[in-house]
């Protein structure tokens, strides 16, 4: 574990699984995601919720999200994305034949 102060923060950085889980899983309140990882992922991920600072907004949009992730749901959707990949793959295989980039 180091402990990094940048003057408005104190940053955290965990290289221990254990100490890691108690952090955000037993104790997520208690740590909020960093600014850093925002910042440095942002031009991939947009406004994602992933990134987002722990906010009443933030709580509200996860809560919403969370049904989707259900193991039961996900196994539902495991044949529709299956059936999807197939026909983009075979699309793309098409494109490749007749010289389409």
């Amino acid at each position: 574990m180091v402990l990094f102060n940048t003057g408005n923060d104190v940053i955290l950085v965990v290289n221990s699984p254990a100490m890691f889980n108690e952090f955000y899983n037993t104790k997520p309140k208690l740590v909020d995601k960093s600014i850093i990882n925002s910042n440095v992922f942002k031009p991939l991920m947009q406004q994602s919720i992933l990134f987002s600072q722990t906010t009443d907004q933030w709580a509200a949009r996860r809560k919403t999200l969370a049904a989707a992730f259900y193991k039961d749901k996900l196994h539902k959707m495991v044949e529709v994305i299956r059936t999807c990949s197939r026909q983009e793959l075979q699309k793309w295989k098409q494109d490749l034949a007749n010289g389409i980039d």
